[in-house]
This record gives structure tokens, sequence and C-alpha cells, in this order.
């Protein structure tokens, strides 16, 4: 409250003085703190996170990376953190696997990743948007479980394993844009 007053008192100042360094003078010795709280991580849980990607395979890597140091900078239990990295894992390889390979040619518009973290209330929330393929992988059942060893084929589990990390997992395709959401319970840790 004191903090908005003196603001306030600034720009009454400026606007009767009407000078445009003493404005941005005020406005920056308010702001000043801002770079110690966001080092000290104050404000780094609050803003989300999101990296851009471009269709390729070493983007799954650079992407795990990227979703492991947030992890360890919001201090994640073990459990929700190689989770949502198995699940972001799955989701990508997936997307650069089956997503861009047409549109990679021709005159279509430049392939685009885009994942976003953040934390809500006791949930963290994974938005991944592409301009690739239309795909809802929530729209189809995981492959059977085979009954042995013998019988079991590599791949087709990846949504299964998503399923059983996630909370929840939503698909929406708008403006020509793949919305998938993860969505992991952010209070479980065993």
């Amino acid at each position: 409250m004191k903090m908005t007053y003196r603001i306030l008192h600034r720009i009454n100042v400026y606007l009767n003085n009407k000078n445009p360094i003493t404005l941005a003078g005020s406005i920056l010795a308010y702001l000043w703190p801002l770079p110690r709280l966001c080092r000290q991580g104050a404000l780094m849980s609050r803003l989300p996170d999101t990296i851009e990607l471009a269709p390729e395979i070493q983007a799954v890597e650079r992407a795990t990376r990227w979703l492991e140091s947030i992890a360890q900078r919001d201090a994640w239990p073990e459990k929700l953190s190689f989770g949502l990295i198995l699940s972001l894992d799955e989701a990508l390889t997936n997307l650069v696997s089956y997503a861009f390979d047409e549109r990679l040619e021709g005159n279509a518009p430049t392939p685009i990743i885009t994942v976003t973290c953040r934390r809500q209330e006791d949930q963290i929330c994974l938005e991944i948007h592409d301009n690739g393929k239309p795909y809802d992988p929530t729209a189809t059942s995981p492959a059977p479980l085979a009954q042995s060893l013998d019988d079991a084929k590599i791949g087709g589990h990846g949504l299964r394993l998503m399923q059983h990390y996630l909370q929840s997992l939503h698909y929406q395709r708008s403006n020509d844009l793949n919305h998938l959401t993860l969505i992991a319970n952010a209070t479980k840790s065993a």
C-alpha cells in the first residue's frame, strides 16, 4: 500500500512538472527490486516458462533438459519430475516424428512447437502448441498389454505411460494449431 501511494505521488508530481525523465526515474526506482526477487526465485514459480522448438529430434532432448532445470529449480518431487519429463518426451517424440513430415516440404507455414510450463495451485501444466498435422492422442485407446514378454511389441505404449503419470491429458485443435495439455498433480510425491 505504501509503495502504491508513493508511485501515485510520483506520477502526480510528474503530471504537475511534465518532466518525462522524472516519471521514468520514479518508475525505475520502484522496479529495482524486481530482478533481485527473480534471482531469489520469489517470482519465478508464478511466471510461466516457455521454450520454442524446431520440429527435429534434437528438440526432444533440448525440451527435456529445459523441463529438468525447471524441476530442479522448483524442487519437484522425483516421481512428479520423472512422470512429466517422460510424458513430454513421449509427446514431443511423436510430434517431431509424425506431425511435420509433409510440412517440411512445399509452401506450408514455418513449423513451430511451443511448450509452456506453469504451476496452477496444486497442478503443473505443460501446454504444447504446434502447427503440425491434427492428431488427438486422447481419442485413441492405449495398445493392449501383451500376455507375456515373448508377445510384447516395441512401441504403442506411450499413451499408457502418459495416462499413468498424468492427472489428465487434454487436446484441442483451434486456429490451425494443436493444443495438448498435460496436467500432473504437484502435491503427489509418491
